[in-house]
């Protein structure tokens, strides 16, 4: 039996700070674009993963 979900709603706070890196701080720009690919790649993973599952349904 399938289940329909009708409203999701998902809420999260982020604060992004400096990394401290040998007693130097790290720039936030440096540290945030890698960490953002990283989400993406993430991201693109699972979605490959549901759309492969609902295909082979």
């Amino acid at each position: 039996m399938a289940v329909e979900i009708k409203e999701l709603i998902i809420r999260a706070v982020a604060v992004e700070e400096p990394a401290q890196v040998g007693g130097a701080t790290v720039a936030a720009e440096d540290h945030t674009a890698e960490a953002n690919a990283q989400l993406v790649q993430a991201c693109v993973r699972e979605v490959l993963k549901v759309l492969e599952r609902k295909s082979s349904r």
